[in-house]
């Protein structure tokens, strides 16, 4: 998602997507704006009209009502420091399926920006992770991935009890298959 609003859900929603994920969320009253664009009334404000979701019709209505909650991921991202402020409420939003921590825009709300191994931004990390290990929801990170580093900083994820880590981008990997085939080529001509 772009951004946090309902009219902007509906769309990703009725195309069937398996999980949503709405950024920079600050507060548990974003939380519950989220997880209402993606319920229908009267729970929620969702709008009616799955087309693809309902694979165009196959699935009854009813048959979609009794589970498309349980069979959409909806998750909020935790990159600001109120955020992380606030996290216990965040984190007992009903219909909050996880959250995804947001390591540099993180670090950007602490004033530190690209400084995820900053004290700070670390203490954050932990405060928002043993957070959600304890409210049993799930939790991890969007961070990148340096191919040849062996891992890097993802350990630190899976030290503390990460359920997912999403590591680098279409974009990302395009650039680093792109980079080594240049440097390959570079060599051979030089």
């Amino acid at each position: 998602m772009p951004w946090n609003d309902p009219v902007l859900a509906k769309p990703v929603l009725e195309m069937g997507a398996d999980g949503i994920i709405f950024p920079y969320v600050r507060s548990a009253e974003d939380v519950q704006r989220a997880m209402e664009s993606c319920i229908y009334p009267p729970c929620g404000c969702r709008g009616f009209g799955p087309i693809r979701a309902n694979r165009y019709g196959m699935m009854g209505n009813q048959e979609y009502f009794d589970s498309y909650i349980e069979d959409t991921f909806r998750v909020v991202q935790i990159e600001h420091v109120d955020a992380v402020s606030c996290i216990d409420e965040i984190l007992k939003v009903k219909y909050l399926s996880g959250i995804v921590l947001g390591p540099n825009d993180l670090s950007g709300s602490l004033g530190v920006l690209g400084q995820t191994d900053h004290p700070e931004v670390v203490k954050c990390f932990d405060t928002v992770a043993k957070a959600a290990k304890k409210a049993g929801v799930p939790f991890g990170v969007s961070t990148g991935y340096n191919v040849g580093s062996g891992g890097g900083n993802l350990k630190q994820w899976v030290d503390r009890g990460a359920d997912y880590i999403f590591v680098g981008s279409d974009v990302s990997y395009a650039m680093s298959g792109a980079a080594a085939a240049y440097s390959e080529v570079s060599a051979l001509v030089r």
